[in-house]
């Protein structure tokens, strides 16, 4: 049988012979280009690939690699590392051996005896520390690529010493270093039965696991000795939580961490550098900083990562403040790795970089400058070429501005200190406020019928109210931060409080043009825990929706079982009542009914507010009764149940525990 898959023989020329791979460096764009689509027996695929040939599983688009799945067209493989190898490193920076797998304990693992197609040898196998590849065949080609991934993933999580990051698509491999490095062949594969059975797993999966896989896979930047450090390439802020200081604000500052860690991603996916630690780690290790336990514990740090905007467009800070911002992270690389940047480095980037070199000026006074002879010019001279460039107007037309003149606004710091050198140092603080809102904007609102400012909380799932000292006090470390960049000179109180105002009407958020507020943007939607509910379609979100605006949820998850959710329900209300001018009991009540027949309830000598039945069991099981709220009336002293409560016809026994709501005495 013939398996689609993709091959690279470019590649040979340019690894090393010492570790089959190319070195930092080198030319990798022979790697991530140079793939021709083929269809071949495994027996085949084997022995290429072993002597050196680079493996995909995918055909590709123009035989190339993209940072994302669109060049993707269908895949006959699936291919798992075995690096035996723990996440992180060791105080001295190297990589911590994880022994798993060995090869002759390859046929002891069910999947592999049934399925394995063949294995071999990576670049990175070592004496005494095995890493090897095994390649599944796939009897039905795949397509889908988030499909694809899922079942790869799944397919590693049953192999031990898999490496969870060579799972994206679609991912490049180096072949072996010789034939020997060929361990087995087998004529098996995965049938097409098996593929339809996984596929139709993966589509009974709530949307937020397949999300929560693609944000996952934005870390994904190959790795080898010798790449970049990405920890001396993030901002002073990311590498202070690396550093193990404490934020003022957690769930802020662990976005902001994300952003710029995965901005570093798409840069160095889309320029083909790699990094000496995986991405991925970092960002874990951030997190354990920022909140002191594992980001496996909970799925807390996937809420913050699901809750960024745009996360494949992001780039690093540095690009932010920066005219051209290719060339700024190139600086960066080359302050941190010299060699990299001068091998790998395009030559118009470093064209541009040195024209951008602040050129040397003479501060030393010339005497020749000033001489007894020369004479101040002429005012009626400098006051008739003023009048020469200042437009005419009269009392009844608006002076036209010179557009050669005016100034442009600036989009980032660097262009608003070429504005202070161009527009003798006059700007406004609305670039400022520009400044915060693209940096920042997501995260915060104004709700200008409340005059308050809100931020949401990735952590909690809502949005709180951020007072305006402390809005103030962003504001303040915004400034500051443009000062030591030297962007600003100095600001003042007037400063802060113009760029507050003017933060009102850039965050401004509302509905129906203004004349609703943004919070009525969720009606007929509850909050809970783990989602949100639609009680008018009663279909169940599971995640935190932001942009649903809430500012509140319910203290428990949501539950399928009505059960379980009455008697949560009721648990909520016996704690706000009891902490309100309400108190409240429960009745509990037993007995057959027949259709048509009123029955009543002993709720006490006074009419209460409300009754709800938290807990309903019809023991003939002749009704599906939710519970709820009940229709009653008040006859002679006691609360009256509508008939609403039997709708089939005989009679149908019940026991209903109520909760019944009184106005406190």
């Amino acid at each position: 049988m013939r398996f689609p898959f993709s091959y690279n023989t470019e590649v040979r020329k340019h690894v090393s012979s010492r570790t089959g791979k190319i070195p930092p460096g080198g030319n990798f764009t022979a790697f991530n280009e140079n793939w021709i689509a083929d269809e071949k027996t495994t027996d085949e695929i084997a022995v290429e690939v072993a002597a050196g040939t680079g493996l995909c599983a995918w055909h590709l688009v123009k035989g190339k690699r993209s940072k994302d799945t669109t060049v993707c067209i269908k895949a006959g493989l699936i291919i798992i590392d075995i690096d035996n190898q723990a996440d992180g490193k060791d105080a001295d920076g190297n990589k911590i051996q994880d022994q798993q797998l060995d090869v002759n304990q390859i046929n002891e693992l069910e999947l592999c005896k049934k399925y394995l197609s063949f294995a071999y040898y990576s670049p990175s196998n070592a004496e005494g520390w095995p890493r090897f590849r095994l390649v599944f065949g796939l009897e039905k080609p795949i397509i889908d690529t988030d499909f694809y991934q899922w079942f790869t993933r799944q397919i590693a999580a049953q192999i031990p010493g898999s490496d969870r990051r060579a799972t994206q698509v679609p991912n490049l491999f180096y072949g072996g270093k010789s034939k020997a490095d060929l361990i087995v062949t087998t004529q098996s594969y995965i049938p097409a039965a098996k593929i339809d059975e996984a596929y139709e797993a993966y589509s009974k999966l709530p949307k937020e696991a397949a999300t929560t896989e693609a944000s996952l896979e934005l870390f994904e930047v190959p790795t080898q000795d010798g790449g970049v450090d990405l920890r001396a390439l993030v901002s002073g802020t990311v590498r202070s939580l690396l550093e193990g200081e404490e934020p003022e604000d957690r769930s802020f500052s662990m976005a902001a961490a994300l952003k710029e860690i995965l901005g570093w991603c798409n840069w160095l996916r889309a320029n083909n550098l790699s990094l000496r630690e995986a991405p991925l780690d970092i960002a874990h290790h951030v997190f354990e900083n920022v909140y002191q336990y594992s980001p496996e514990l909970d799925g807390k740090f996937n809420r913050i990562l699901e809750s960024l905007s745009n996360a494949d467009d992001l780039l690093p800070a540095a690009a932010f403040t920066a005219d051209n911002p290719d060339a700024a992270l190139w600086k960066k690389i080359k302050y941190v790795d010299r060699q990299l940047f001068d091998q790998q480095c395009p030559d118009q980037i470093k064209d541009a970089i040195q024209r951008d070199k602040p050129k040397p000026s003479n501060s030393v006074l010339q005497i020749d400058d000033f001489t007894l002879e020369s004479e101040p010019p002429d005012a009626t001279v400098a006051v008739a070429e003023v009048a020469a460039t200042t437009p005419k107007s009269t009392s009844t037309s608006t002076p036209q501005p010179n557009n050669t003149m005016a100034p442009t606004v600036p989009q980032t710091p660097a262009q608003l200190i070429q504005l202070q050198q161009n527009n003798n140092n006059q700007f406004s603080e609305n670039d400022i406020a520009e400044i915060i809102v693209t940096n920042y904007g997501d995260a915060f609102l104004f709700d200008s019928s409340l005059d308050e400012f809100f931020t949401y909380d990735n952590d909690e799932g809502i949005w709180y109210i951020n007072d305006e000292q402390h809005i103030k006090r962003r504001i303040v470390k915004t400034l500051d931060t443009l000062i030591q960049a030297g962007v600003l000179q100095r600001y003042n109180s007037a400063t802060v409080n113009s760029v507050f105002q003017i933060l009102k009407a850039k965050l401004l958020r509302s509905v129906k043009g203004g004349r609703a507020s943004i919070w009525q943007s969720n009606r007929g939607l509850v909050a809970f825990q783990n989602g949100v509910l639609n009680t008018k379609t009663i279909e169940f979100s599971p995640g935190n929706q932001k942009d649903l605006y809430f500012q509140t949820k319910l203290a428990f998850d949501y539950s399928d079982d009505p059960k379980t959710l009455a008697r949560q329900v009721g648990e909520l209300a016996r704690d706000v009542y009891q902490r309100t001018r309400y108190e409240f009991s429960e009745v509990e009540w037993s007995g057959i009914v027949t259709l048509g027949e009123k029955w009543r309830l002993d709720v006490g000598r006074t009419k209460p507010l409300a009754i709800v039945a938290i807990d309903v069991d019809d023991t003939t099981n002749r009704s599906k009764l939710l519970p709820g709220a009940v229709r009653w009336q008040w006859v002679d002293g006691q609360a009256q149940i509508d008939d609403v409560w039997t709708p089939f016809a005989g009679a149908t026994e019940y026991r209903v525990t109520f909760l019944v709501i009184h106005r406190r005495a």
